[in-house]
């Protein structure tokens, strides 16, 4: 594909992984086919009750403009912007704040794209839906085989991995998957005990949603067979490189972004789930498509034997989406 003109993106984000990976997931797509300027901004903190007020306010213009302007206290930005790209609710509502701004006092007709569903938000306040899951929306929307991830995570569908060697992705508890502290210690010795059976190198990493469990850490860090990169450790590995490395990967269902990038690794993948948890539509959508397998941590892990990586890229309907905003401009001229 031909290199279309420059795109200046604006990414909007609250330094989350689970947010910001997704929305440079975006860009990454479309930096071999645009000349992307890009720029990040933080999101400023703001309240809960701020959140959900201003999702009502949504469907109100000149009131979320008001109270936008008041909870943000944001200058209009001297830079002008082709799209606004961002995933996180905190983060759209600023994004919107920013695309009236944008198009209220620069004459700017600036594109607002989310990935991640819109739940009580006015859809009509963006311009596309990026998603895994189509929603009842009049909004234009994108539907992904998974969330968008890392380029760098993508690359690894071609690239060898070591036959021996499995991950175990830990998050956090949530209300769908409410993990408790003896869950993550059981699920722990599930996997080690796996990796000891069938002779493997096991990579363990943790999130920062991960509950303390320093004993068992200090336990296994005398297990040669093994690795611990556990978050807010220097000599953690990043994860795309972990995820080369294996070709299995088992990961805590509570985390959409880190089971999106399992399976667009290529890797064989096992979400894991406890007693309590709710099995959601989008791991029902990777059940049935064959991308990953369903492992109950109170059972013994067994090695997950399917993947399904015929329909993963995804790349060529996000450029072809924001190759839109080229034609759009160009006839404008």
């Amino acid at each position: 594909m031909s290199t279309f003109s420059q795109l200046s993106i604006l990414v909007i984000h609250d330094q989350r992984a689970g947010h910001l990976n997704p929305s440079l997931g975006i860009c990454d797509a479309l930096e071999p086919h645009f000349q992307v300027n890009l720029t990040l901004q933080n999101t400023p903190k703001i309240a809960k009750w701020q959140i959900s007020l201003l999702k009502k306010l949504s469907w109100y213009p000149r009131l979320y403009a008001l109270f936008a302007q008041c909870f943000f206290q944001q200058q209009v930005s001297q830079s002008k912007f082709d799209a606004i790209v961002c995933s996180g609710m905190p983060n759209l509502l600023y994004a919107l704040h920013l695309k009236n701004q944008q198009n209220n006092h620069m004459q700017q007709n600036t594109a607002l794209y989310y990935a991640g569903d819109v739940r009580k938000l006015n859809p009509a306040a963006i311009d596309c839906c990026i998603t895994a899951l189509p929603q009842k929306i009049a909004t234009p929307q994108l539907i992904l085989p998974t969330p968008p991830v890392r380029g760098n995570i993508t690359q690894l569908q071609q690239q060898p991995s070591e036959k021996s060697t499995a991950l175990l992705l830990l998050g956090g508890a949530t209300d769908e998957h409410p993990f408790a502290i003896d869950d993550f210690k059981h699920m722990v010795q599930q996997f080690v005990k796996l990796c000891q059976s069938q002779q493997l190198k096991g990579l363990i990493s943790s999130s920062r949603r991960t509950p303390a469990l320093d004993q068992l850490w200090q336990d296994l860090a005398q297990q040669p067979e093994i690795e611990l990169h556990l978050w807010g450790q220097s000599n953690a590995q990043p994860l795309v490189q972990l995820m080369q490395r294996a070709t299995a990967v088992f990961v805590t269902e509570d985390s959409t972004t880190m089971l999106a990038e399992a399976i667009q690794s290529g890797r064989f993948v096992s979400s894991l789930f406890c007693t309590g948890s709710r099995l959601e539509s989008l791991n029902q959508k990777y059940l049935e498509q064959g991308m990953m397998q369903r492992q109950n941590l109170q059972d013994d892990f067994t090695w997950p034997a399917q993947r399904n990586l015929s329909s993963l890229n995804a790349q060529a309907q996000i450029v072809d989406l924001f190759a839109q905003i080229q034609t759009a401009k160009q006839s404008i001229l």
